[in-house]
This record gives structure tokens, sequence and C-alpha cells, in this order.
């Protein structure tokens, strides 16, 4: 699997998942709604090379924006 379509998420409680495929975003959404949880940090291959050059857009604000699901934002 590439690494583009895997996610790493730590969710609210210290919770840390791995979701893999294109639909990686919407699994972890759909598992914090299913165990009452707020997403804290996602990474992927590409937010790790952002942050290693110093982006200042957060990739956990934009994702959930795009599908309209800042409710979830811890």
């Amino acid at each position: 699997m590439s690494q583009e379509h895997r996610l790493t998420v730590t969710f609210s409680r210290g919770v840390v998942r791995e979701f893999v495929g294109r639909n990686a975003l919407r699994q972890a959404l759909d598992y914090a709604d299913a165990h009452g949880l707020l997403l804290c940090t996602l990474s992927t291959h590409r937010t790790i090379q952002q942050d290693l050059r110093g982006s200042h857009e957060a990739p956990e604000a934009r994702a959930l924006r795009l599908v309209g699901r800042e409710d979830l934002l811890a």
C-alpha cells in the first residue's frame, strides 16, 4: 500500500490508530464518532514532510474543514 494512503491518527484520551486505504480519513472520522473521540493529530508521509519544511498550516484543521467535520477537532 502506498504511503500516501496511510493515516496515523491520535485521538483524545491518548488513543492512536492507523488507517489504510483511499478512505482512511473517512475511516478515522467514523472511528471517532463510534467511540466519542476527537481528532488531535493526523500524520501522513506528506504531513511529516510539510512539518520538516516548516509548514504553518495545521493538516488536521484543513482536512476536517474539507469534509465539513470541524466538530471533531480537539
